[in-house]
This record gives C-alpha cells, structure tokens and sequence, in this order.
C-alpha cells in the first residue's frame, strides 16, 4: 500500500504503513497468503497494492469510515471487503479501526482455481467488493484472527482449511453463473484434465516437458506457452508445487524426510528443502513441527 504522491500530498494522505499506529500479529500462512491485523485511527489514507488481492475484514469501529467514491457506504464490524490486485481507492477513517488484511498472491489463486475447480486459471477474477456482511466469510476470518493470536501446534493447517474455505465461498458465485467467458489460447478444457491427471499419477517419477507434450499432442514450445496460460504456472513450477502440496499431508506421518524427497521425485532431501522453503517460508523440519500433533 502506497502513497500516491503525484496526486494528493503527504500532509494529507498517509499509506496504511505509516498511518498504523500497532501492527498487532502477522503471519505468513504458506504459498502466496499473509495475515495481518491493523489498527488505524482518524486518518485519509490510499489502497494501492498491485501484487496481491486483498480481504480486508473489520473487527472494530469503523461505522464512521468510507471510501470517498462512495462516501453513503459505511463500514462496520463484521463488514469485510475485497481489492483485487492492481485496486487503487481512497478512504476516510473518521474513528478509531481494527481491521485484519488476508492477502491473497495471484499464483496462490491459480493454484486454487486449477486445482479446487479444474477450471482455467484465467478463471479466477476475484470481484470488487464493498462493505459486504457474510456469516461465513466472517466467521471464517475471525477464526482466522484467533488463531493467528492465540498460538497453537496445529495452527497452521487449521488457517489453511479456513482460507481454504474463503475462498471458495468468494469464487462459487462466479463460477455459478450461467454466464462463461471465452478463452483464446491456453490448453482445452479436455487437455487441461488430461495434463492434470498425469501430473498425478506421476509426480513421483522424473517427468519431462516433451512427455507432456506428447499427451497434449502438441510441441514442447507451444505446450509450454499454453501451459503456462491455463495453469498460471510454468510446467516446472506447477510440478514442483504440487510436490511440495504432498509433502505437507506426508510430514503429518513418521516418514523421514530424506524418504519423503524421494518418494515425492526430488532430487534429494535438500532439493525438497529448498523448494519448500521458498513457497511455504519454512523448512519442512519446521513445518512438520508446527502441524504434527
């Protein structure tokens, strides 16, 4: 979130960052998904994030707070809205608010949307949303919040199924509708399935990009390329997600983890290591400590 100094000036306008007066908890969940909770009192300030979506929910006041396009609209606890990345607006706070951010990566959404709803991952448009009341959403965050502050073993997976379940109660309406987008490029609905359903049964095997090819019955280069449309990730990418999806159910057993980077087609324990790592921001010695009960 940033200032946008072209228009407005700094003794005016502040970013959320500088105008928080207590940064309570944070966490990164895994994978593209980070918690926060911000309070912020009496300010005008500017959303503008052009990397991550963003759920923003209140916990607390707000009921004097608005966007200034749309100033008849009033927060509250309980409301929630959603920005989609690339969202600039402006907001007036005129009381003292709680409020917790979930952000939300656009590859963590095409996993989400590839793998929860085999559908394209162009598909997974999150809609604007303002000042909105939803039990479950709600419900869900606030656990979310409790569990972010109330530290316990199995946390971890616990935010996960919750966010889990978020969104999918964002994106079902969308995908509900009687109403499809065309799609130009990327792989068929039928290749796509089929791509999938190999990737499945072989993640555990060394794979090569022309086998997948092959399969798709098209070349390398062009399988690539609509790979890389349909799925939101690179052929190499997704295959190493989804390693890295299995290992989190297999670090819920005994296995030891040079097993587990076997058995997954790792290289090695320290191949698995560092590809967990960089998408779950932890080892998976420390991941298996925090969900292993």
């Amino acid at each position: 979130m940033k200032l946008v100094e072209s228009t407005v000036t700094k003794e005016k306008f502040h970013s959320f960052l500088e105008v928080a007066l207590s940064l309570s908890d944070s966490i990164d969940i895994n994978c593209g998904l980070r918690l926060k909770k911000w309070h912020v009192e009496n300010r005008e300030v500017i959303y503008s994030r052009e990397d991550v979506h963003t759920l923003s929910l209140y916990l607390d006041g707000g009921l004097k707070s608005f966007r200034t396009d749309k100033p008849d609209l009033k927060g509250g606890p309980g409301k929630f809205c959603l920005m989609p990345k690339g969202s600039n607006s402006k907001w007036a706070v005129r009381d003292k608010v709680n409020f917790v951010h979930l952000y939300i990566s656009q590859q963590c959404l095409n996993w989400f949307v590839v793998t929860t709803f085999d559908l394209d991952a162009r598909d997974g448009c999150l809609p604007e949303i303002l000042y909105e009341s939803d039990n479950s959403i709600r419900s869900k965050l606030l656990n979310c919040v409790h569990l972010l502050t109330n530290s316990m073993p199995a946390n971890l997976m616990i935010l996960e199924q919750e966010i889990s379940c978020i969104l999918h109660s964002l994106l079902q309406p969308k995908f509900n509708s009687s109403r499809k987008t065309p799609r130009y490029g990327g792989l068929s609905p039928f290749v796509r399935k089929q791509t999938r359903e190999y990737l499945e049964a072989n993640y555990g095997n060394k794979i090569s990009l022309s086998e997948m090819a092959e399969i798709a019955q098209l070349s390398v280069f062009h399988f690539a390329k609509m790979f890389r449309q349909s799925f939101g990730y690179s052929p190499a990418d997704y295959l190493t997600q989804l390693r890295v999806e299995k290992a989190k159910t297999l670090l819920q057993t005994d296995s030891k983890l040079v097993d587990i980077s076997l058995d997954l087609g790792f290289s090695s324990q320290s191949h698995m290591t560092q590809a967990f790592k960089s998408r779950c921001g932890k080892t998976p010695y420390q991941y298996r400590a925090l969900v292993k009960t």
